[in-house]
């Protein structure tokens, strides 16, 4: 049975046929992946933003825009590279959606990041960040996607080996 969805993004509509039994989904294989690798789970200073600002992204569809929530930042340093990133998300869970310089990867992965229960609204903490968590959004794999971009600075500036690679 093929489900049919209608979506909305930014003030436009679109419909999306999911069919079990496409080529792509019956030959699909799963997706790559790098090896664990424990150099990729840091720790890093998360500040949480007293409120939620709203930015707005791009996306992998060109001419569409998100709007997103960015609730905090993190820095994190790994083999003598520092970098910042926004979170975005809402409660005591967030996401790092994030670019990077390594090859056969997609254009942007994304992380899901637990926030500490005690982790007040302007508050800072500590986090852990694991890279080899760092999955594709749909648009890796397929040209029909429409997910949001990273929020402007989020790239880290050297190649992250962990995590899913690119599916096609």
């Amino acid at each position: 049975m093929v489900a049919v969805e209608v979506v909305q993004r930014t003030g436009r509509y679109a419909i999306r046929l999911r069919d079990p039994h496409a080529p792509a989904r019956a030959d699909f294989a799963g997706v790559p992946t790098f090896p664990f690798d424990p150099a990729w789970v840091l720790d890093g200073r998360v500040r949480q933003y007293a409120e939620p600002r709203e930015i707005v992204v791009g996306a992998a569809r060109p001419g569409l825009l998100h709007h997103v929530q960015v609730i905090g930042e993190v820095d994190l340093a790994h083999a003598g590279h520092a970098v910042t990133l926004l979170l975005t998300g809402t409660g005591d869970r967030a996401s790092i959606l994030f670019s990077d310089e390594t090859p056969g990867v997609a254009p942007w992965r994304i992380l899901a990041v637990d926030l500490p229960g005690t982790l007040a609204p302007g508050g800072s903490g500590t986090v852990r960040v694991d890279f080899n968590e760092a999955r594709n959004l749909p648009f890796a794999f397929t040209e029909h996607g429409t997910c949001p971009a990273p929020a402007p600075g989020n790239h880290v500036p050297f190649a992250v080996p962990a995590g899913e690679k690119a599916p096609r």
